[in-house]
């Protein structure tokens, strides 16, 4: 039986292993939407669609981007580790960066711009960004590449035509590893992971062959098969690495397989959505500026330090005979402004100015 080279990362079973997802060039793989009466109920625990887009796009190109040191590799005697360490810093950078990256010579110049770029990341300067934004791009974290189905091995079955089965993303499954355990622990805030990043085969070794347009889905548990995961054909065993979400509340997903097949899932990689963090404040005081008697004085606050935004602020007076006329922000924002009139005709008195400063003490 011949593989397909024309998809991504045709390989052949009898060698299959996580690293394989990155031997051969990847290529399109076209998406076939799921016939109506195949469809399940919509989730109620589906992911935003659009960041899910995002997730899938940015780990293509950093797909491609990391097969462009396969030549080095070779040349350089390195396994397959390098392909996950440059992966996991490419999901940490902008994809505008990744050509800083691809311009490398060698391997280990990769990793070290790549690992130099995810360590120099910096919020955009807007309030939004700084303070955190929950409806943002999920974040990747990769984990050790194992196994988490095999419907080969054990007591596994093979899918029946149109058949649909349900699978935890730990390795609870058939066929899984007993050391593939990516548990909530491992994650920020405990949170399971809302995405997958895997590679995903279907063999049909020792079955009736796979139909022409056959299809595999892939959608979180009580969820939707709206488009394919991959697509095959007669006397193919494919490969295809890429991002599927799970239903993040169960921690579960659904395959749905056209045509009777075996399904082989390696997770190298898991996404988890955006989790908000309290602010980090705090309030910066002036020194106090005296307000002669019967006259008017004003004070600036102090500036907040660097990585810090401001957010608000307050005047404060030590006599009530000191009447705020204005109490206002620069027109950055970036301290508050106090002016006072002292009606006390015999002694002057003091005012301040506080600035309130935040910051998110991290992000993901």
């Amino acid at each position: 039986m011949k593989a397909d080279t024309s998809i991504w990362f045709a390989v052949s079973l009898l060698t299959l292993a996580v690293g394989a997802a990155f031997a051969a060039e990847p290529a399109p793989v076209a998406e076939r939407a799921v016939p109506a009466t195949m469809k399940t109920n919509l989730a109620q625990n589906e992911i935003d669609a659009q960041a899910l887009a995002r997730a899938q796009q940015k780990f293509s190109r950093a797909l491609k981007a990391t097969h462009r040191f396969d030549s080095f590799a070779a040349q350089e005697s390195l396994g397959d580790n390098w392909r996950h360490e440059l992966l996991a810093h490419l999901m940490k950078i902008d994809e505008a960066a990744f050509a800083a990256v691809e311009s490398s010579n060698s391997v280990t110049d990769a990793i070290s711009t790549a690992t130099h770029l995810a360590g120099n990341v910096k919020a955009p300067p807007d309030t939004a960004a700084l303070l955190g934004d929950v409806s943002a791009d999920l974040t990747y974290i990769p984990i050790n590449p194992c196994r988490i189905l095999d419907t080969r091995a054990g007591s596994g079955t093979s899918f029946s035509a149109g058949q649909t089965r349900t699978y935890s993303y730990n390795n609870t499954n058939t066929g899984a590893n007993s050391s593939c355990n990516p548990n909530p622990g491992q994650y920020p805030g405990a949170q399971r992971p809302t995405a997958i990043a895997a590679n995903v085969t279907v063999d049909e070794t020792g079955l009736s062959g796979f139909a022409v347009g056959s299809f595999l889905a892939i959608y979180p548990q009580g969820g939707t098969a709206g488009t394919s995961f991959m697509n095959f054909g007669p006397g193919q065993v494919i490969a295809n690495a890429g991002v599927f979400s799970i239903n993040s509340t169960s921690g579960q997903f659904t395959v749905l397989a056209s045509a009777p097949a075996q399904v082989i899932v390696d997770v190298f990689g898991v996404f988890v959505a955006p989790a908000p963090t309290a602010l980090e404040c705090q309030d910066l005081t002036s020194a106090p500026m005296g307000v002669a008697a019967g006259s008017y004085s004003n004070v600036t606050s102090p500036s907040c330090p660097a990585g810090y935004m401001h957010t608000g602020g307050a005047c404060n007076a030590d006599h009530e005979a000191l009447s705020a006329g204005t109490i206002d922000f620069s027109s950055t924002r970036a301290y508050t402004f106090c002016f006072y009139r002292n009606t006390d005709a015999a002694a002057a008195h003091f005012i301040t100015a506080v600035a309130t400063c935040c910051r998110v003490p991290g992000r993901h």
